[in-house]
């Protein structure tokens, strides 16, 4: 071991091979070595970011999800004009949206509860598709429902996509089932 202090008899990760743990003696290096415990996959689960980048994230999201929901829809309503108004009406409508969405879901990073407000604020924005849809589709335009069914089923595509992802930011899995969960999103 290098340093002034040497460290008492213990298992320590082996100067020449991180994979292998080697018995320190007290005084020198023994040949008595073992396997290293996995800790990748715990820390691998979660990436523990800074609020900040939680919120870059989830504004990027959003923005993905408005103008790919903008650019689709718009498309099924006019293909070449209702494609270019589409992405810069789903561009202004997603930007706010996801601020909002994003300020809250960052501001719990790193609490216990931060997948339940992810999911909480998914479910919100989903909600909230489904309603603007709703109101579209009652208004009876032109175009007929298409265009409003296409912007509902991009949201909530794009929405279960996010998910996982967002939910992997914040705070570890706390319960086996927020382990479970995460296994069964990869």
């Amino acid at each position: 071991m290098n340093g002034g202090t040497v460290p008492e008899a213990d298992w320590f990760t082996d100067p020449h091979d991180p994979s292998l743990l080697r018995y320190w003696d007290g005084t020198a290096w023994t040949d008595r070595t073992a396997r290293a415990p996995a800790l990748a996959s715990a820390a691998a689960s979660t990436q523990h970011l800074e609020p900040s980048e939680v919120l870059g994230r989830a504004v990027a999201y959003g923005l993905l999800i408005g103008v790919v929901t903008g650019t689709a829809s718009g498309t099924v309503a006019a293909p070449v004009l209702g494609t270019i108004v589409g992405a810069g009406v789903g561009a202004f409508v997603a930007l706010p949206a996801s601020l909002i969405a994003a300020t809250f879901i960052s501001r719990s990073v790193a609490s216990p509860h931060y997948r339940r407000r992810v999911d909480a604020t998914l479910l919100v924005l989903g909600i909230a598709t489904a309603a603007l849809a709703i109101g579209w589709i009652s208004l009876r335009p032109l175009v007929g429902p298409w265009p409003a069914l296409t912007m509902l089923v991009v949201v909530v595509a794009g929405l279960l996509v996010v998910r996982p992802r967002l939910r992997r930011l914040g705070a570890g899995a706390t319960t086996s089932t927020d382990r479970a969960d995460d296994d069964a999103e990869r």
